[in-house]
């Protein structure tokens, strides 16, 4: 399994029944709520991480960026 740092800008995944979109070629998430309103800051691998650990799951590549 890729860490969530490694993967390139663009890439979705989720945990559970959340979605992430990787935003930025360093460690940063941003999770997919659909409305512009709803989102929230970036979010970095890290805290991802601690979103897996939480809900005792890993992530799934939902679509992966190769460019």
């Amino acid at each position: 399994m890729t860490l969530l740092n490694a993967y390139p800008t663009g890439t979705r995944i989720a945990i559970a029944d959340r979605t992430f979109k990787k935003v930025t070629p360093g460690s940063f998430w941003r999770e997919d709520l659909g409305e512009a309103a709803d989102r929230v800051t970036d979010l970095p691998a890290v805290t991802l991480a601690g979103i897996e650990m939480g809900m005792k799951t890993k992530h799934i590549v939902l679509s992966l960026t190769t460019s």
